[in-house]
């Protein structure tokens, strides 16, 4: 027997997103501080995301994270076309995240530096990663 569901008003249906609340991470002091929420949340988010290999940590499911190993090794434009798509892979696994734009990059030694802008639900955010090929 299969229950019996009325839906008339679907039109009234109203969608509600779970507040982004986190604990506050100081990375200097490497302690959690207080709680934060949406922007701060979200910028403490990007951090830890662009910092976590992908694939390499049980605790995080496979979306989680970034895949940097494959650049190892490439030359430095071949890398910065890959490291542009890794980001905007990584990134817009997150629902808060809406586009990930305005790449620049810039060489160093045996690094590249990747400066672009977040696209969130709560504003731009300016981020950096920086990745040793």
């Amino acid at each position: 027997m299969l229950p019996q569901v009325n839906i008339q008003n679907l039109n009234e249906l109203q969608i509600n997103s779970m507040p982004s609340k986190t604990y506050k991470l100081n990375y200097g002091k490497n302690q959690i501080c207080d709680t934060t929420d949406d922007l701060q949340a979200l910028q403490q988010a990007i951090y830890i995301i662009l910092n976590t290999e992908r694939y390499n940590y049980l605790i995080y499911s496979w979306a989680f994270g970034i895949e940097l190993k494959k650049l190892i090794g490439m030359e430095k434009f071949q890398a910065t076309a890959q490291l542009e798509q890794c980001i905007k892979d990584a990134l817009l696994q997150d629902a808060r995240i809406l586009s990930v734009e305005n790449f620049s990059f810039a060489f160093e030694r045996k690094a590249v530096t990747a400066n672009f802008t977040v696209k969130t639900i709560f504003g731009d955010i300016e981020s950096q990663k920086v990745v040793e090929i």
